[in-house]
């Protein structure tokens, strides 16, 4: 018998409840998701209330690092999943970067691409040459990425600790450093797509 991989997804949070519902109906909804893990940060509106009506997980947080690891420590899957509250992803892409993943093993994490919840053509531009140029530095072996939609073998992340918790940012491209120090593969996907919020 086969056994299905399935998928841990966590999300960092502070007062992402404008976000989060929608965020969490689609991820409710793909199979390979097994569980979805919200990492708050004493968010002061709504949003443990609406993981907690979402049949989530719901843990402590802090910041983005300190978040996503404790995410981590909760997470049974093999595969993670960390994405941001305003960050969607649906079932094709995330069943298709989990298949990178298992098809070479050397491949520790992947990056999906990222695109914008946007009309604006500046903000396409400017996230098509930031995912461009994170294809151009990865393939040199210099560890880049982003933390709002990054898939990660459990194993390859506890063997570097997880994210720095003393880096207030950059803590994303800090991790795929170390993966890619320790002989690991990181991907930056073309096909597999996520959308996010252009308001950061």
């Amino acid at each position: 018998m086969i056994n299905t991989p399935t998928v841990s997804v966590v999300i960092p949070t502070r007062n992402e409840a404008a976000w989060l519902d929608t965020n969490l109906r689609i991820l409710t909804e793909i199979p390979i998701v097994s569980e979805i893990i919200v990492a708050d940060a004493s968010s002061t509106d709504q949003t443990p209330d609406i993981a907690l009506r979402r049949g989530c997980i719901v843990t402590d947080g802090g910041r983005p690092g300190v978040g996503r690891n404790a995410g981590r420590k909760v997470a049974t899957s093999e595969f993670i999943l960390f994405l941001d509250a305003d960050t969607y992803i649906d079932n094709e892409s995330i069943s298709q970067a989990v298949g990178v993943l298992l098809s070479d093993k050397r491949v520790a994490a992947a990056n999906l691409r990222i695109r914008p919840l946007s009309r604006n053509p500046i903000d396409h531009l400017a996230y098509s040459f930031a995912m461009s140029y994170l294809r151009v530095v990865s393939a040199l072996g210099v560890g880049q990425g982003l933390g709002n939609a990054l898939l990660v073998k459990a194993g390859d992340f506890d063997a570097v600790s997880g994210f720095s918790e003393e880096i207030n940012a950059g803590e994303d491209a800090d991790l795929l450093y170390r993966v890619q120090k320790m002989g690991r593969l990181v991907r930056i996907l073309v096909h597999e797509v996520a959308w996010t919020s252009p308001r950061r």
